[in-house]
Order: C-alpha cells, then sequence, then structure tokens
C-alpha cells in the first residue's frame, strides 16, 4: 500500500463533505429544465472539441438551483481539457464574457494521450487491494475494503469489477472514512460506473473536497477532478457513457 500512498496527493481540509452530508447541499435535481440545458451545454462543448481523442462526456453536472451551466474548452494534439462552470446567468460555452463574468468551477475534465496502454495506466493508479492486503472491514453488499495508515493518514480502498477505489481521511477520524466508503457502495448498486478500458480509479476525501476520478481508454486517460462534493463526483462519474 505505500505505493498508493505515495501516488495519491490529497489536499485535505478542515471542512468534512461525505455523501451523507452532500445530499442537504442546495443543489437542485436534474429537472426536465436543466437536463435541457446541460445537454446544449455539452452538445457545444462536443462542437468545440475538434479532436482524435476519444471526447467522453457526462451527461449531468450538479449545479446550485438557479444557477447556469457552461464551459471553456482547450485542445491540442494529445489533449484536451474542458472547465465546467456555474453562473449567474446563461452564458454559451467558450464566450468571451466567461473571462470577466463571475463564475464557480464545478468540475474539470481532461483526456490525455499517452504513447502505449501501459503508460497509460501507469497515470491511472490502479491497484488491486486484495493483493496488498491491510486492516480488512466490511462495507456491505459483500465488499471487502483494506484500510491503510500512515503519518496521520487513513486510506480506506477496495475493488469493484475493473474499479480501485478509495477514500482518504485522518487516522483519528477513521469513522469517516468507512463511513464515505459505505455510502460509495451502497450509491454504486444502483448508479453504475462507465466501463473502463482498460481499468480505472477514484479517489474521495472524506475530510476535505479533493475528488478525483481516472478512467483509461486505451492509450488515453480521463481524468474529472474540481468537484466539491463526493456525491457530486459520482453523480458526474456515473452519467458518463
Amino acid at each position: 500500500m505505500k505505493k498508493f500512498v505515495q501516488k495519491i496527493a490529497f489536499v485535505t481540509a478542515t471542512s468534512v463533505l461525505g455523501i451523507g452530508t452532500v445530499a442537504a447541499l442546495p443543489v437542485s435535481p436534474i429537472t426536465a429544465k436543466a437536463a435541457t440545458e446541460t445537454e446544449q451545454v455539452m452538445a457545444q462543448v462536443n462542437d468545440a472539441l475538434k479532436t482524435t481523442l476519444p471526447v467522453t462526456l457526462p451527461h449531468k453536472i450538479p449545479v446550485t438551483s438557479g444557477k447556469h451551466l457552461t464551459a471553456k474548452t482547450t485542445v491540442s494534439k494529445h489533449y484536451y481539457k474542458v472547465v465546467f462552470y456555474e453562473t449567474s446567468h446563461k452564458v454559451p460555452v467558450n464566450a468571451k464574457k466567461l473571462t470577466t463574468v463571475s463564475k464557480k468551477v464545478v468540475a474539470r475534465i481532461q483526456m490525455e494521450r499517452y504513447t502505449t496502454k501501459a503508460e497509460a495506466l501507469s497515470h491511472v493508479n490502479y491497484l488491486n487491494y486484495s493483493k496488498y492486503g491491510g486492516q480488512k472491514v466490511a462495507l456491505t453488499h459483500g465488499i471487502t475494503g483494506y484500510q491503510d495508515a500512515g503519518a496521520g493518514q487513513l486510506y480506506t480502498s477496495w475493488n469493484e469489477g475493473r474499479w480501485a477505489l478509495a477514500t482518504h481521511t485522518y487516522t483519528n477520524q477513521n469513522a469517516r472514512g468507512v463511513t464515505l466508503a459505505k455510502d460509495t457502495v451502497h450509491y454504486l448498486e444502483t448508479h453504475l460506473l462507465p466501463a473502463p478500458n482498460q481499468y480505472g480509479a477514484i479517489q474521495l476525501d472524506a475530510v476535505g473536497k479533493n475528488h478525483a476520478l481516472r478512467l483509461q481508454k486505451g492509450t488515453a486517460v480521463m481524468t474529472i477532478d474540481k468537484v466539491t462534493t463526493a456525491k457530486g463526483l459520482l453523480t458526474i462519474a456515473t452519467s458518463v457513457r
């Protein structure tokens, strides 16, 4: 597990945002109106991404009630980036107005191509945690997690199919990491993650806001981050197809 701990750089904070608390945040459900706006934004983003890389976009980006979704794209030969924002008024994707309008980042999606599949996989941080051992913990639905601690940090990790998942907390707040892991397992019983080619990894922070997903697509790797809640990241991730 030392390899895993070294690879994942969680930026911790004092606020606690687990899946259970995220539901209480003022995030609007995906109503017909919101879904229509999201579809419009994704269509604009798709048109802007003139690339040979696989374009993989979510169908859901949670935004605060009363706010609007927009985005800015960046494209190069082996890389593209989409930063999603919420704004008080509708702003078209990549509009010049985005440089001056008040906005908040709600998610970032990046896709980068590497030379080989092996190199791409090395950037996913996928591990089969059962091979690394650690303190076992039952995570419901028959899934076993493995805990690893060091320097005051505690990780609860497990595998589901081709996915490696982990929650981070402090050693003196063990229950937060386990609760977030259990809530995640329960959520994924009814919400499907996209199928990676070949592996994917998710890190969720129970004592901060540094949540990230990495999904391999052949020689390319997609990253989703800059999402402030664990539930938000999972909502986006399970809407990617």
